[in-house]
This record gives structure tokens, sequence and C-alpha cells, in this order.
């Protein structure tokens, strides 16, 4: 099987000790080519949403967890179409250093 690269135009890190969410992008047809979650001190959990308003139901989400001191990676085959915007939270862990590096066309 012959995979396709796919560059992103967009990237961004959400750094826990700073910002617990944000809103990336208010239009459709967003793709989301990779996240990285990274946990510090305990475990994490991010969610990316599809929405355009800074909120968001659990039903159009995706969702990432990792351990302490561990990164998850969500890379999949083909970039994941989001209808309606970026809207990305942390849930768990931003007071121990969580990130989430999130790229995205």
């Amino acid at each position: 099987m012959v995979l396709k690269i796919t560059p992103a135009k967009y990237k961004y890190n959400l750094d826990g000790e700073s910002e617990l969410s944000r809103q990336l992008a208010t239009s459709g047809g967003r793709e989301i080519v990779s996240i990285l979650l990274t946990a510090g001190g305990s475990s994490a959990a991010a969610r990316i949403h599809d929405s355009n308003n800074g909120a968001g139901s659990s039903s159009n989400s995706i969702l990432i967890a990792a351990n302490a001191g561990e990164s998850t990676p969500y890379t999949p085959t083909h970039p994941t179409l989001f209808n309606q915007g970026i809207f990305i939270v942390l849930e768990q862990g931003a007071a121990q250093g969580a990130e989430v590096f999130i790229t995205y066309n």
C-alpha cells in the first residue's frame, strides 16, 4: 500500500500551563493531519471538537489520552475532515505540564 504524504499548512502547540483551550479555525473544510499529546507529571487527555463556536459535543470530536511522562500520536492514514471548524481543549493534565501539538489544513 502506498500512502500519500499530506503536508500541513498550519500547526499549533497548546501548552497546558498557559491556556486550556483554543479555537483554531471557524470555517469548515479543515483537515486534521496529526495530533501529538504529551503528558507531563500525570496522565493527560485532549479533545478536538468539530466546532466553530468554542464549544462542541463529544459525538463530533476526537479524544486522545496519554499516560504520565508519555506521548500519544494520532496520525490517520488520510486527514480527518472537520466540517465546522477546529476547537481544541486540554481536559486533563494541564497543571502537570501537558501539551498538545496539532497540524491541520
